[in-house]
């Protein structure tokens, strides 16, 4: 596992239930109010969830390379991490087939519990047929680095317009 991937290990409490947190979910006022004032200036960061290694890392020096801030995560297990403690999130790159679950669970499980207010979310997929939640962008591997970070992009911008919607 690189240093740069998430290596953080969540409570017994989280592994069991399969959630965030065991407490409130936070509700989009208080993610927003946790960003802090000074959320213009500090670019969102992108979590990368893709249990291959070469491709989270193509994908990783992809966002990085353009100046914006990357998580990346090799499991379900640890995006639920990165997602509960990192209220800056502005997109999530997930892969569908993760080797502890999928990538349109544990999107709907963070929208259902309150986090990652109004992000987008692309799925990033071999896989032949994808149950994609509304708003979310798929794209079909092999797929060129360059054209996940130009919809990445464009979907942090069109969030940053009309903020609180994923379906933007």
């Amino acid at each position: 596992m690189s240093d740069r991937t998430a290596s953080a290990r969540p409570s017994e409490e989280i592994i069991r239930a399969g959630r965030f947190s065991s407490g409130e979910p936070p509700t989009g006022a208080r993610r927003r109010a946790a960003r802090g004032a000074d959320v213009e200036e500090t670019p969102r960061s992108v979590l990368v969830i893709e249990d291959y290694d070469d491709s989270r890392e193509i994908l990783v020096e992809a966002f990085r390379g353009v100046g914006l801030p990357v998580l990346e995560a090799a499991s379900a297990e640890a995006a639920r991490c990165l997602i509960r403690d990192n209220p800056s999130i502005g997109l999530v790159v997930t892969d569908y087939t993760l080797g502890d679950g999928d990538g349109v669970s544990l999107l709907n499980e963070a929208w259902d519990q309150g986090f990652l207010d109004g992000a987008p979310a692309m799925i990033v997929t071999a896989h032949p047929s994808v149950p994609a939640p509304k708003g979310v962008m798929v794209l079909r591997k092999p797929v060129d680095p360059l054209v996940v970070l130009a919809h990445g992009q464009e979907l942090m911008r069109a969030s940053e317009r009309a903020p609180g919607s994923r379906d933007a």
